[in-house]
């Protein structure tokens, strides 16, 4: 009974056995009164979940889908075995999103994009819609939404293509990222059935338009890769002030200049920046609203990606590194207070030595009077001396002392 009910209730048999696990249910439910009273009462209850799913009906007809084998994905991605999907003639293609900078020049990408491609209806202000097709493409080709969060989305592009699309908006990059971040989805085009996702396959049905469900979707994967890009840079970020830490522990003193701990302060600022400013990390974009349809499909690319639990993390090492921040903030005000520290002991200990020198003079133990009548003779007795072997400039830098202390001398007169 347990291996049945492990089995039924996770899902792991298939739905094409439900017929044969509805009568194995029907010979079993019986029983369950009985043995109910010999067992902890939350077994009992998972017995009754198994009676009541009998009356349930489940369609045994094989989901279409060609598809050889399903690869997992960098982050945040459920795996879904070849098996589980049954082969079809409908033709299967890649959806791939890029993630290259912080965000693109609009002014600059347009005009470089439409040399190429052709632009399709506007949609939203912050969403373009291109055609990657060329003379001998069909209609219905390759196509691309960009956003203007330094993401962008194909649909049917040949990696080639996806290639000479980096290659091409570069120059609209701002603060671009030494490599794109990416994700893809095997995706198939089918109007027997509603836009929906099958493990990780995106099906693009007819209850939407194509662009609609594609952009929906295309939402997803960009706010996926945008959020990947900051993991990355969060986690880079990390890696550098890992040693924190154990110098802390150790006792020593931390290894890092005002430049180094500035810098990293610096980068910490900008990541939570990026977080906070684009907002699409963390809500539904606005142009999802107007459809019910679309905000589902977007909600389950985005639960197929794991973006919730992953910003959730991301907040936690972003806490983490904050407290590292104020280590390093800490750090710095303590070495500027240092150094005002030792300059004002300097100070106080100039001044306690004048005061030294006067209070010895009042005593009678130093005459400042003598010391000061000393030293013409001496400056006289260095003009009688030899001086065949003196450098001219030396004997210049001395009579000009000699000249100096003269005149004083006749003012104090």
């Amino acid at each position: 009974m347990n291996v049945f009910e492990g089995a039924f209730v996770k899902n792991v048999v298939k739905w094409s056995n439900a017929r044969n696990l509805q009568s194995v249910a029907r010979r079993l439910a019986p029983t369950a009164s009985s043995i109910s009273r010999s067992v902890p009462r939350s077994f009992c209850t998972s017995i009754r979940t198994v009676y009541q799913l009998q009356y349930r009906t489940f369609s045994t007809k094989p989901l279409e889908i060609s598809r050889a084998e399903t690869s997992r994905k960098k982050k945040g991605v459920r795996g879904v075995g070849a098996d589980e999907l049954s082969s079809s003639p409908v033709p299967v293609q890649r959806a791939t999103a890029f993630c290259t900078a912080e965000e693109y020049n609009i002014e600059i990408l347009l005009p470089l994009l439409q040399r190429h491609y052709a632009m399709q209806p506007y949609i939203t202000e912050f969403v373009y819609h291109f055609k990657l097709r060329d003379s001998n493409l069909p209609e219905g080709g390759p196509e691309a939404f960009f956003f203007d969060d330094g993401t962008f989305v194909t649909w049917g592009a040949t990696p080639e293509q996806n290639e000479l699309l980096l290659l091409q908006i570069k120059a609209a990059e701002i603060n671009g990222y030494r490599g794109p971040e990416n994700e893809f989805f095997d995706y198939f085009q089918d109007p027997e059935q509603v836009s929906t996702m099958v493990g990780d396959t995106i099906v693009v049905g007819s209850d939407l338009a194509p662009y609609q469900a594609k952009l929906a979707f295309s939402s997803g994967m960009a706010r996926s890769v945008k959020l990947g890009a900051l993991e990355s840079l969060l986690d880079t970020h990390l890696s550098k002030n890992r040693h924190i830490p154990s110098v802390l522990l150790s006792g020593r003193k931390l290894p890092l200049s005002r430049r180094a701990v500035l810098q990293s302060l610096g980068e910490l600022f900008s990541l939570r920046g990026n977080l906070n400013l684009h907002n699409e990390l963390l809500d539904s974009p606005d142009f999802l609203w107007s459809s019910k349809n679309m905000e589902k499909l977007f909600d389950r690319i985005s639960r197929n990606l794991d973006v919730v639990p992953r910003i959730a993390v991301f907040n936690k090492k972003l806490d983490y590194a904050n407290e590292l921040a104020d280590v390093l903030r800490n750090h710095l005000h303590e070495q500027h207070s240092l150094k005002l520290e030792w300059a004002i002991i300097i100070l106080i200990a100039i001044e306690i030595g004048f005061e030294l020198v006067h209070y010895a003079e009042r005593l009678g133990y130093v005459d400042l009077d003598v010391l000061a009548k000393k030293q013409p003779s001496k400056l006289e007795n260095m003009e009688n001396m030899d001086s065949s072997n003196v450098p001219p400039e030396v004997l210049e830098e001395i009579q000009a002392a000699i000249d100096s202390s003269s005149s004083t001398s006749s003012k104090s007169n």
